[in-house]
């Protein structure tokens, strides 16, 4: 999963230079980098990267996957550390970078990899999503540009075999969209202006990034997924007014369950060109609220599932109070804040508590059975990816996660 970057470091520098620009085969922007942790030296020249063979990790603290990929570059950094060198550049800002880092070291997970904070040099770059990786070779040449998957023990073995690497160009295909305008309409027989109903649906389109969006309280004119398999198909589809259906209660009865799902079983370029789709939908407002059930009726008659919510017996993880008191809010500024290492929520709706405790655990079934309904203060500092730990802090707030089998309704995607 890549997450879209749409801020930019306090410290800016001018975006327009083509000088910056990052070209497969063309040697790495010259930059002076001055803010640096876990490094012998003040700053990095990126002249210093000749005669090293480098991986720049481009990542966020608000970024899971980025942060749940650190052991693993931390692994093969020590793999390969007679050769190979790999930076992390975070993208977020100082504050939160250090602030990361500090928590991460006190909770055991000590970051010993170099840290570059992005002074706003990967705005120069058009590093618009995270994570993402640049290979550049021992003449500091750029190599490849790709998504984090491709960072493997065997793609490094061929990097610094200095041999061709089979890795897509994460930038090559990227394909401009406004948001505001029909999807695929581009000037065929007019602009779009006149459209009273719209809707497409088309296989993996190259240079758009996974997204969807999803309807005020499902009712709306307009909905769209983009690059998504058929499981994020349906979960927006069979949405309601409280939001998309969830991820972990939508199981698979599929002959071929890689039909709506990547389970990580040979090559996944090959994969997502077959089984990831893009749709839109745009209704007059007289039928917005059809919306999602005339999403459902494309799914259904394009694929051909056999699509029903039953109630099934699935391990779920229930949120229970002990002394709720303990979560009441003193007041005061409203504040929220949040990355792997903990969040803090201050004077605001128990509602936005249960949204980021659900976040980190979107694979999992969670059910919150507190009774509190007011504005809450909690302030974690725990590995949030962690149910253990995450559970030593929610009880001194008096609120604990506890595993139970219940009675949930599931959604039941099927082909038999």
């Amino acid at each position: 999963m890549l997450f879209k970057i749409t801020f930019v470091s306090a410290n800016v520098i001018a975006v327009g230079d083509s000088s910056a620009t990052l070209v497969i085969g063309k040697p790495f922007p010259k930059h002076i980098f001055r803010n640096l942790l876990n490094y012998h030296e003040k700053s990095l020249s990126t002249n210093s990267f000749i005669g090293k063979w480098t991986i720049l990790d481009f990542w966020g603290t608000f970024c899971v996957p980025c942060v749940a990929g650190i052991p693993k570059l931390e692994a093969l950094h020590k793999s390969f550390s007679a050769s190979l060198q790999i930076f992390l550049v975070g993208v977020d800002g100082e504050p939160k970078i250090k602030n990361f880092v500090n928590r991460m070291n006190k909770q055991g997970h000590e970051i010993n990899l170099p840290i570059i904070i992005d002074d706003g040099f990967s705005n120069q770059l058009q590093i618009n999503s995270v994570p993402q990786e640049v290979w550049i070779d021992d003449k500091g040449i750029v190599q490849a540009i790709s998504d984090y998957e491709y960072i493997t023990e065997s793609n490094i073995r061929i990097f610094l075999k200095n041999e061709y690497l089979d890795i897509p160009d994460i930038t090559e295909t990227s394909i401009p969209r406004d948001s505001n305008k029909p999807f695929l309409i581009n000037g065929n027989g007019g602009n779009g202006e006149t459209l009273a109903y719209h809707s497409v649906l088309t296989k993996y389109v190259r240079g758009l990034y996974g997204s969807h969006t999803f309807p005020d309280k499902g009712r709306g004119t307009k909905i769209n997924v983009f690059n998504s398999p058929i499981r994020a198909l349906y979960m927006v589809a069979c949405g309601d007014s409280n939001g998309q259906y969830p991820y972990s209660r939508i199981l698979l009865e599929m002959k071929d369950t890689t039909r709506a799902r990547f389970n990580h079983i040979g090559n996944f370029e090959v994969w997502k060109l077959e089984n990831e789709y893009c749709y839109e939908l745009i209704v007059p407002e007289s039928k917005k609220d059809s919306l999602l059930s005339y999403f459902r009726a494309d799914l259904d008659r394009y694929f051909g599932l056999k699509v029903k919510k039953e109630f099934r017996t699935e391990p779920c993880w229930i949120l229970h109070e002990i002394d709720i008191s303990k979560l009441k809010t003193k007041g005061g500024k409203k504040d929220y804040k949040f990355d792997v290492t903990g969040i803090g929520v201050a004077n605001q709706p128990m509602s936005e508590l249960w949204d980021l405790l659900w976040y980190f655990h979107q694979k999992e079934i969670l059910i919150d059975e507190t009774t509190f309904k007011g504005n809450v203060d909690i302030d974690l500092n725990c590995n949030m990816l962690d149910m253990n730990d995450l559970n030593i802090g929610l009880r001194k707030y008096g609120i604990e996660f506890r595993a139970e089998n219940r009675q949930v309704e599931m959604l039941i995607l099927s082909d038999y």
